[in-house]
């Protein structure tokens, strides 16, 4: 979501995305919501999404209830984004749930690194904005344990921007609850977190094509898996 990495590449690979929207738009049914997020527009009052990686203004979960009323659950453990994200969860009444926890592979304890001069943080090390953190234990549930302690029953929109967990998270969860989804959308983070490649991104998108979902994305990072 916010690291410290080229901000005119990741302006140019936004402008692309948008350039080519109205074709996608077109062709698969795509609707841009928010600051540059892509879903399609099958959701409503009655769908359950789970927001994963909300930042400091929960700007999807905001997104996808103005547009679409949908129930949102968000998902962040960043200490000093939650008096903020509450002020958001309060103009939305019941629509948007908190759950300040880390979503991970596992469920357990994890040290947490907090950026200091960014929004994002991130559960590893390794990612650029670790270099300048504050460090503290988190709380994680794996997917499985986390739709279990909301009460979930199904996920009808998944979305994770969670600095590099991403692809642990995924790996976590069996095909069948994946297949499961109406549709996924990532921010992968192989552009700013040591030891993760692009390779790993396009092992990712395989497995999720593999699984039945059509995928769009103009930068190789952004993605919105679909059926």
């Amino acid at each position: 979501m916010n690291c410290v990495v080229s901000t005119s590449a990741r302006r140019l690979r936004r402008l692309a995305a948008l350039a080519v929207a109205p074709f996608y738009s077109l062709k698969y049914g795509i609707e841009r919501i928010g600051p540059g997020y892509f879903v399609r527009p099958t959701i409503d009052a009655q769908s359950v999404v789970l927001d994963c990686g909300l930042g400091n203004n929960a700007d999807f979960s905001d997104a996808i209830i103005t547009r679409f009323a949908a129930r949102c659950h968000g998902v962040d453990p960043t200490r000093k984004h939650q008096a903020s994200l509450g002020a958001v969860a309060s103009r939305h009444g019941d629509r948007l749930q908190l759950c300040p926890v880390a979503l991970a592979g596992i469920s357990g304890s994890a040290i947490f690194y907090e950026a200091v001069d960014q929004i994002s943080g991130s559960l590893s090390s390794r990612h650029v904005n670790a270099k300048s953190a504050i460090c503290y234990p988190v709380r994680c549930l794996s997917f499985e344990d986390l739709a279990a302690e909301i009460g979930l029953s199904r996920i009808d929109l998944l979305k994770l921007d969670i600095e590099g967990a991403e692809y642990e998270v995924l790996a976590s969860i069996s095909d069948d609850k994946l297949a499961g989804i109406g549709q996924i959308v990532v921010e992968f983070h192989h552009y700013c977190v040591q030891g993760i490649l692009a390779q790993h991104t396009r092992n990712m998108v395989t497995r999720l094509q593999r699984l039945g979902f059509q995928s769009y994305s103009v930068d190789g990072i952004n993605y919105l898996f679909f059926r």
